[in-house]
């Protein structure tokens, strides 16, 4: 038959599966030129029963997928789902150090016996503290240096995080964002002010100042709430508590009046946070008035309390995965010049694009389900853009100083929710970012380790290497902590430097229900003994999904 008029008549390929490679027509798949014109040696895959003695070629691999093996082998993270698409909560434990609110008016002269809720047609801060004589309006005339110890007066506080599910601002969030949490929005109500609790409120030497320069002490004697709302649909622009209060102790210094970060106009705080002079520690802690301690009479009863609602949900899609290695019949007897199998060989290929394609998806699968029903699984980096922490990493610019600062405010306790059994954070990064901090950690170590017997404890040192579960690893000691870093080739070629997160908050998700769908090998799904044709199909299927249920130690370097 001349070649470009094979008869397909007789045969039925599978739909969407390709053509299967052959000898000869209509494509010559395994007839590979000799690369060496001058010394040719003919094709260099096809053997024609060529004879040779000894193996002298080399067959080159690359290393397994970091993040999707740690996820495939570390006990715990192989996680099955019974359905998809699947939901799951994420829980956010608040620890006794979130219990604080921002002042953001102050009553010296009396205290309220109800909820005080006022409204306008549209949200202006300043028009709130005017209402009512410009009752909570801080002034000169209305602050602290007024107030005597037993006195009593009225606070009004506001809260920067949503108490159903806990759910704060990440680092690198701003006030244009749309899923930015500002300072007394609907839901962030702080519910943990009760009566008999004792608060420490900072004080600064001006109107709005936020450095604290003295502190005040008072206890709680009752609570309500405040609201601002819109009239025309009395919808909420704003909410919070009112503390009526008893002075404990008053400022050292009389001038030291104003509760910091309390505005007499204009609008509420900017509660955003970043590093360094921006992070929580410097930033936010001067502004936030804490619960520091209870008091109650000899013959009181049991105290109020609070319930927190530490749950979120989420919901999370698999990906069915496929690759398959499909072969003639004579392709598949034909031996190779270089002693391979040629269905071994198109099996190795197939597998190693669904491995690859199985770990991109790991990190950069964005979440979805089309208008044709395929769902796709979200990736680590698609996550942790939108929910966890986003700094950016200038390698021409930055220092030690800037990194430490990054490192500093991401572990902050004040920021991180407790989770039971302990973390283990890797940190995985491009090549170019992995040479940097080498060169980085190792200039450090180098100029400190004064003598062989000097016990290296230096910040942003190079430590040493190890393993886990059979990655390699380059350890860093920052701030008396450990820094694992992994280079993974998956991020080179990005935007994406470097990736943290806690692998043990990291799940990878099979489809395991009534019937097993996790990745397997489905041999000769179509063949000459099975359908009659001449062609052999090896199937690699996987429905796969993956889960990250601790969004605020994912953080994106970019």
């Amino acid at each position: 038959m001349p070649p470009g008029n094979d008869d397909y008549s007789r045969i039925t390929l599978p739909p969407e599966a390709g053509t299967p490679f052959t000898l000869q027509h209509p494509s010559t798949d395994w007839n590979v030129a000799d690369n060496l014109p001058a010394y040719a040696t003919g094709d260099l895959q096809r053997m024609y029963d060529y004879q040779f003695i000894g193996k002298v070629f080399t067959m080159m691999t690359m290393k397994r997928d970091p993040f999707l093996h740690l996820m495939n082998t570390l006990k715990g993270q192989r996680l099955p789902t019974t359905d998809t698409p699947w939901k799951y909560p994420v829980e956010r434990n608040v620890s006794s150090v979130k219990r604080y609110g921002y002042i953001v008016g102050i009553d010296a002269n009396a205290t309220i016996a109800q909820d005080y809720d006022e409204s306008n047609s549209t949200y202006v801060w300043a028009t709130f503290l005017g209402k009512n004589s410009a009752k909570f309006k801080v002034a000169t005339t209305n602050c602290l240096d007024t107030i005597n110890v037993d006195d009593e007066f009225s606070l009004l506080i506001a809260g920067d995080f949503t108490t159903s599910g806990n759910v704060s601002n990440i680092i690198g969030r701003t006030s244009s964002d749309s899923n930015f949490i500002a300072l007394g929005d609907e839901g962030t109500k702080p519910k943990w002010f009760l009566p008999n609790k004792l608060v420490k409120i900072p004080l600064a030497s001006s109107i709005g100042g936020t450095t604290v320069v003295d502190y005040a002490l008072a206890k709680v004697q009752s609570v309500y709430n405040w609201y601002f709302r819109d009239s025309d649909d009395n919808s909420i622009f704003k909410e919070g508590v009112v503390l009526n209060c008893r002075m404990l102790k008053i400022p050292f210094t009389a001038a030291n009046k104003y509760p910091t970060g309390c505005v007499d106009a204009g609008s509420l705080l900017d509660v955003s946070h970043s590093t360094g002079s921006g992070s929580i520690a410097e930033k936010l802690e001067p502004l936030r008035t804490y619960i520091y301690s209870n008091a109650h009479h000899e013959l009181s009863g049991y105290p109020s309390n609070w319930m927190p609602q530490p749950y979120q949900n989420k919901v999370g899609f698999n990906q069915i995965f496929k690759e398959a290695a499909l072969l003639s019949g004579r392709s598949r007897a034909a031996k190779m010049k270089w002693g391979i199998n040629p269905a071994q060989k198109a099996y190795q290929q197939a597998l190693g694009d669904f491995n690859w394609d199985l770990g991109t998806t790991s990190y950069f699968g964005e979440q979805l389900e089309d208008a044709d029903g395929f769902t796709y699984a979200e990736g680590l980096i698609t996550f942790g853009i939108l929910n966890g922490n986003a700094l950016t990493l200038d390698r021409d610019n930055d220092t030690i100083d800037t990194f430490i600062d990054n490192y500093s405010a991401i572990n902050d306790p004040r920021y991180m929710f407790e989770i039971p059994g302990g973390r283990k954070i890797i940190h995985f990064c491009d090549t170019p970012t992995w040479n940097w901090l080498h060169k980085m950690g190792g200039f450090v170590r180098n100029t400190m380790q004064l003598s062989p017997n000097y016990k290296l404890n230096v910040d942003f040192a190079w430590a040493g290497r190890g393993k886990i579960n059979g990655v390699n690893f380059s350890r860093f000691s920052v701030m008396g902590e450990d820094m694992d870093l992994v280079k993974d080739p998956h991020l080179d070629g990005t935007h994406i430097k470097m990736v943290s997160t806690d692998i043990k908050s990291c799940f990878i998700r099979p489809f395991i229900g009534w019937e097993n769908r996790d990745v397997a090998v489905y041999k000769e799904v179509a063949s000459l003994k099975k359908n009659g044709q001449d062609f052999t199909v090896d199937l690699i299927q996987g429905d796969i999904g993956f889960m990250f249920t601790d969004p605020q130690r994912v953080t994106i370097y970019s």
